[in-house]
């Protein structure tokens, strides 16, 4: 998903999130910077109110 982010695919990467499950012991930062990215995505996508 990330990578699909930083590659400006932002639909590809809001549809490879769906399958993505944060593990129990990531750190609270290493989850934020999916859901940053993620937020990313949506925003980039027009997907204000996601």
């Amino acid at each position: 998903m990330a990578i699909a982010a930083e590659m400006d695919d932002f639909g590809r990467a809001i549809e490879l999130a769906e399958d993505v499950r944060i593990p129990r012991g990531w750190t609270r930062s290493r989850a934020g910077h999916h859901w940053m990215d993620l937020g990313r995505a949506h925003a980039w996508s027009g997907h204000a109110d996601t």
